[in-house]
């Protein structure tokens, strides 16, 4: 059963589909568009690995990753009107940790080193053909100056990807489909991916998910107008494996996206509001986990007053601040963006941006001094200083075309670079590097392009961290 007022499939999906896979075609491969950084006032007036789909591990064996020492030059000036090529260079080999070695429940398992390149997934929901859904992702590898190496490396995944989250060890990633399924997958570098194994969740509208911090528990967000709708909660074995937790299933009706607070024993939640019976006035929920799995309500509370979408929702780092923006077309409210303050078991709104015109997704820095601010049909990232606890500042960033999902790298010499898919008029598929320099501050390191044609353009993204 579908939502009353809302499509199941997202708007800006939509808008990539229908009216840009033409765009995308007949532009140029290695086409870059222009992208300005402006400042202005602030109103805070209101080879090739194939699989055959199925679960199972295929023979992708120990492989080598690259590694990089902490040299690049990431202080480099500010942007130009021009935005610089991103160019990559040659990868060195070293060896990457064995798939069976085991963060958290798995305690012999390292990390990727700090300073390593990193495996960039984006999923690849198109093809060439109108009305058929693309079931790929790609791998890619991001080099310590802010560039992409890219082979084209594919794996097919079975599911049109919506999310993709990599466990904190980062050897295995998730790929959410926008079918319900759940898909891990073994990453040792771009050219090392197998699937691991698939689970099928509830019949829903999905695009978020979040992994725990052992890596042992996904969280992922389902939106729908019944009881289908809510948390469902997936364990993850040292192998990868994939197992749904049924009765630890959290309902809650049209829920959108969940902000994990530090910890991950409380989150907020978007989701709830209904004026159909029964009727709810009430958008956020603050949840916690309850010992024998699952969660319950700690509150409700009514932060929009009309309807409410958002692709993804943010927690600032110390859990104190959560984003959340407003794209839906039949709001009142549906340009804008709500700080919300977070304080022991109340929630409440401190600060809220208007005219932020499809504003989908949040993401805030590192040390939550900084929050980026998708804008899709505009094509833009706005960029806020956060002091206080409120918007100190903005600027804007232009000429990411279509922008969404964002990644970000959490460690390291590359910390809070920010990756976003982007298609740009006259430049076609691309991802956009961007780097966050301090509160308010953002370096754009331009854009690797992705090659012509539908089955090029990306949407959701992850990175190793």
């Amino acid at each position: 059963m579908t939502r009353p007022f809302k499509t199941t499939s997202r708007p800006h999906v939509q808008l990539l589909g229908a009216v840009l896979l033409s765009t995308a075609c007949q532009a140029g491969a290695g086409g870059s568009a222009l992208q300005a950084q402006d400042t202005g006032a602030y109103d805070a007036s209101g080879g090739a690995v194939a699989t055959d789909g199925g679960p199972g591990m295929s023979d992708a064996g120990a492989v080598d990753v690259p590694t990089l020492t902490p040299d690049a030059n990431l202080d480099a000036g500010p942007s130009t009107d021009a935005r610089p090529a991103a160019d990559a260079a040659p990868l060195a080999d070293t060896a990457v940790p064995a798939p069976d070695a085991a963060v958290g429940a798995c305690p012999d398992r390292p990390a990727i080193a700090p300073d390593a390149e990193r495996v960039v997934l984006v999923g690849l929901p198109f093809t060439e053909q109108p009305g058929v859904r693309g079931t790929e992702i790609r791998g890619l590898m991001l080099e310590s100056e802010g560039t992409l190496d890219d082979d084209g490396i594919r794996l097919d995944v079975g599911t049109a990807p919506a999310r993709i989250a990599f466990a904190p060890h980062g050897i295995t990633a998730f790929v959410l489909g926008e079918d319900g399924q759940l898909v891990s997958v073994f990453v040792a570098n771009a050219e090392g991916m197998a699937v691991i194994d698939r689970v099928q969740l509830p019949g829903a509208d999905y695009g978020d998910l979040h992994v725990s911090a052992d890596g042992a528990t996904i969280w992922v967000t389902g939106s729908n107008s019944d009881a289908s709708s809510g948390i469902s909660t997936v364990h993850v074995d040292c192998e990868g494996g994939l197992t749904l937790d049924e009765p630890a299933f959290f309902p809650l009706r049209l829920s959108e996206s969940t902000a994990f607070l530090p910890g991950d024993e409380r989150a907020v939640l978007l989701g709830g509001q209904a004026v159909f019976e029964p009727v709810d006035t009430n958008d956020i929920r603050l949840i916690e986990r309850q010992p024998a799995g699952g969660f319950h309500e700690v509150g409700a509370f009514d932060v929009y007053h009309d309807f409410v979408s958002a692709g993804r929702i943010a927690a600032s780092p110390d859990g104190r601040l959560v984003a959340v923006p407003n794209n839906s077309p039949f709001s009142e409210e549906g340009s804008e963006m709500v700080l919300l303050g977070v304080d022991g078991d109340a929630v409440r709104e401190v600060d809220r941006v208007q005219s932020v015109e499809d504003a989908s997704e949040a993401l805030f820095s590192l040390d939550g001094q900084t929050l980026l601010l998708t804008q899709v049909e505009p094509g833009r990232v706005d960029v806020y200083s956060i002091a206080d606890g409120r918007i100190a500042g903005a600027s804007v960033i232009t000429g990411i075309g279509l922008a969404d999902q964002m990644a970000r790298v959490e460690r390291g010499p590359m910390a809070d670079t920010i990756l976003l898919p982007s298609i740009d008029p006259n430049g076609g598929p691309n991802i956009s590097v961007l780097r966050i320099t301090g509160p308010g501050q953002v370096e754009d390191l331009g854009e690797h392009a992705l090659g012509d044609g539908a089955r090029n353009i990306a949407t959701a993204i992850a990175v190793q961290p």
